[in-house]
């Protein structure tokens, strides 16, 4: 398997286009066969970006999570993102996407990997940690990432806004106990940000995927109600839920999965 940052390099420099191949249609005079349940597990790249509007070491970092998002959707594999907004910055800046709970989640990672926390910090799948604006190491942590086949899966059939401003997730789980608990995240798609003072004063940033709520719920239900906060500087937000499992004594991510809010 190639780099997926080379590759993406590659593909810019000579303008190259994306295809899919497709199999050849089956043979029509054969009765057609009931389409059988989708139980393959599939690897995917769960990345964790932990950054600052505040820290201007972390620009950088937004462009790298693009490129690998772009390059996930172009080539159908499993890589999401959860842009986690730390607290520990706001100081000259209060970063309006930023929550001690963000910071708290970090500093869980510190009793896993040296270093401490910093940002802009990645964790890939929970068991990888590295510099978040470093395309080379997100290169690397990615494609060792999509190498590994997980033994678990979360099928999300529907994320649905309601009036109430609460989105209704219902989810299904295999090969993860039914009384264990599964993280849903709400997150943001696309957020511009002009920033007024500190580090990064007079830029505009753009994020992906932010973290605007998280919460536990129970496999054995099946369902999840996720408020969306009303701070939102974009008219029409595009939602998506990502629907992971982790375990709490490694923390590595054992599943994960993606659908947009409709």
């Amino acid at each position: 398997m190639k780099k997926v940052f080379v590759y993406l390099a590659f593909a810019c420099l000579l303008g190259f286009a994306f295809t899919r191949i497709h199999n050849s249609p089956a043979d029509a005079t054969k009765a057609a066969k009931p389409a059988a349940a989708d139980t393959e597990i599939k690897p995917f790249a769960l990345m964790e970006l932990y950054t600052s509007e505040g820290c201007d070491n972390c620009p950088p970092a937004y462009k790298v999570v693009k490129a690998f998002l772009d390059y996930g959707k172009q080539s159908n594999q499993n890589i999401f993102l959860l842009d986690f907004h730390i607290d520990y910055f706001n100081d000259l800046w209060v970063d309006p996407y930023s929550s001690h709970q963000n910071t708290a989640r970090q500093e869980s990672y510190a009793r896993v990997f040296p270093g401490g926390s910093y940002t802009p910090q990645m964790i890939v799948n929970g068991s990888q940690a590295l510099l978040g604006s470093s395309g080379k190491r997100v290169d690397a942590a990615v494609t060792k990432a999509l190498k590994i086949k997980p033994s678990a899966k979360i099928d999300i059939s529907s994320a649905s806004l309601g009036k109430d401003r609460f989105v209704e997730v219902h989810f299904a789980a295999q090969n993860i106990p039914i009384d264990s608990m599964i993280n849903i995240a709400l997150v943001q798609n696309t957020i511009v940000q002009k920033v007024l003072t500190g580090e990064n004063a007079g830029k505009t940033l753009t994020h992906h995927n932010v973290v605007r709520s998280m919460v536990l719920a129970p496999v054995k239900d099946g369902v999840a109600r996720i408020s969306i906060p009303k701070a939102s500087n974009e008219t029409s937000p595009v939602y998506s839920i990502i629907a992971f499992r982790q375990d709490l004594g490694s923390m590595k991510i054992l599943a994960a999965s993606e659908r947009e809010v409709k």
